[in-house]
Formats: structure tokens, sequence, C-alpha cells
């Protein structure tokens, strides 16, 4: 899936007209893959510096 470019107001509108219990799915799933960014970025990091 390609990655579509919207403006914050876009999604803002879009996200505000969900119901709460797929807001809620869509949050996880967001904090989720950000959390996994993270871990990963640190972990590569700190290889960076072993190396």
């Amino acid at each position: 899936m390609e990655a579509t470019k919207v403006s914050k107001q876009t999604l803002s509108q879009r996200l505000n007209s969900l119901p709460s219990h797929l807001f809620a799915l869509v949050f996880e799933q967001v904090i989720e893959r950000l959390s996994a960014w993270i871990f990963y970025t640190v972990l590569n990091d700190l290889c960076a510096d072993v190396a």
C-alpha cells in the first residue's frame, strides 16, 4: 500500500469522524508502530556505537 499525502486538517477531520472504538484501534496501532520504530532506532544507534 502506498502512502497517501493528506493535509493535517484533512487527517484531523477524518479522525474526528471515526466512531470512538475505531479511533481507539487506529490509535493503538499507531502507538505500537511508533514504539517499534523507537526501539529499533535506539537499538541501531547502540549497535553503531559498539561497532
